[in-house]
């Protein structure tokens, strides 16, 4: 065999046992690929948060009243009387999302003021209380509504002594949720 014939046959027994292994040693296969977009989270107040009215006449600064999230009132503190005619209540927030997903609600961050004219009266990040969430702040769900309800209680703290007379609001406390 010449030269030229030896490379033409290593050609042909080469390219057919590439198209022989070829076939053995190769596949293909299909990998499905999908995406879910959830439901966008919203969360809103079902009911304010009130401290209802109370006397501060012999109040020191620092004087506290609790509003308790699981609904059984208010505490006071440091020489605050609570007015009965005018209990207060704890306020209730409304989340929607997807049914069955973990959400985790996170508090206003910093201090929350209240404000009658120059006047002032706090929150304290630390002073937010909950009833209806699990621990770390958290609720699933409802599999069927997406929906999960809870309650918020706080302490108001006074910032004077004595603390002036007024009508104290904020209508800008913020609260967060997102899925987890």
């Amino acid at each position: 065999m010449n030269k030229n014939t030896k490379i033409l046959a290593s050609a042909i027994i080469g390219a057919s046992l590439l198209g022989a292994s070829g076939s053995v040693m190769a596949a293909t296969g299909n990998l499905n690929v999908e995406a879910e977009v959830v439901a966008a989270l919203s969360i809103e107040q079902v009911t304010k948060l009130d401290f209802g009215a109370f006397d501060v006449a012999s109040a020191a600064i620092g004087s506290t009243v609790l509003v308790k999230s699981d609904g059984t009132g208010r505490t006071p503190s440091g020489g605050i009387v609570l007015i009965p005619a005018d209990p207060g209540s704890r306020g209730e927030m409304k989340i929607t999302g997807k049914p069955n997903l973990s959400v985790t609600v996170s508090s206003p961050a910093g201090t929350t003021t209240l404000t009658s004219g120059s006047d002032t009266l706090t929150i304290a990040n630390a002073d937010w209380n909950y009833d209806g969430l699990l621990a770390g702040n958290k609720c699933t769900l409802d599999g069927s509504t997406g929906l999960c309800n809870f309650f918020v209680g706080a302490t108001l703290k006074t910032t004077a002594a004595p603390q002036p007379a007024g009508e104290y609001a904020n209508a800008a406390v913020q609260f967060s949720v997102a899925y987890d």
